[in-house]
């Protein structure tokens, strides 16, 4: 990769000519993350990320529980009422399918 000499940053774009690149599927499946902060606020950027969310996320069997998955649903909500997200709706990278099966969610989750 080549640096730009106004901001000294590395551009892939100026090799491959690849302006953006998006997460399309991220799949965390049989990974035993547990239930730890960290990985709940993790989760909760990741979704908030104009640039960084995927469209699919796929948490199968990873032991998420109740931090997560409230982690995940103030992502959600944040997700959409962000400024600017209602007139520009498609055009924003959001999650469209996420997958949480073999989890014990329990009722808080």
């Amino acid at each position: 990769a080549k640096k730009n000499e106004t901001n000294s940053t590395t551009l892939l774009e100026d090799d491959v000519g690849i302006q953006e690149v998006y997460i399309e599927s991220l799949d965390l499946g049989f990974n035993n993350v547990g239930e730890g902060r960290g990985y709940a606020k993790a989760l909760q950027q990741l979704i908030e990320s104009e640039k960084a969310c995927p469209r699919v996320l796929r948490l199968d069997c990873c032991s998420v529980g109740a931090p997560a998955c409230r982690a995940i649903g103030k992502a959600l909500v944040n997700q959409g009422s962000k400024k600017g997200y209602g007139s520009k709706l498609r055009s924003k990278r959001l999650l469209r399918e996420l997958y949480l099966s073999g989890n014990p969610l329990g009722d808080v989750g």
